[in-house]
């Protein structure tokens, strides 16, 4: 059976609110339809945490380069520190 995008969405927000079981039940659908769409819905939006635009990727970039170059005088000193207290 095909269900709407807006029923889909509805049955998806009262799973959030009562339960995967208890929406089923009172929809009149399968549980494990409704459990799937749920898996989908986690999954996108998990999909879409990751995504950037390639703007916000040169912003990224540029925030860890600069990052990187304040860490590197710290990072050379603590391996100098190590290297001459080295015990041989």
């Amino acid at each position: 059976m095909k269900y709407s995008k807006e029923f889909k969405e509805e049955a998806l927000k009262l799973s959030d609110e009562i339960g995967v079981k208890k929406a089923a039940q009172q929809l009149g659908i399968q549980y494990y339809t409704l459990s799937d769409w749920r898996s989908k819905r986690n999954a996108d939006a998990k999909a879409k945490k990751f995504q950037m635009t390639d703007d916000e990727a040169k912003l990224r970039i540029t925030e860890l380069e600069r990052e990187n170059a304040e860490l590197f005088p710290e990072i050379y000193v603590v391996c100098r520190t190590f290297a001459c207290c080295k015990v041989s």
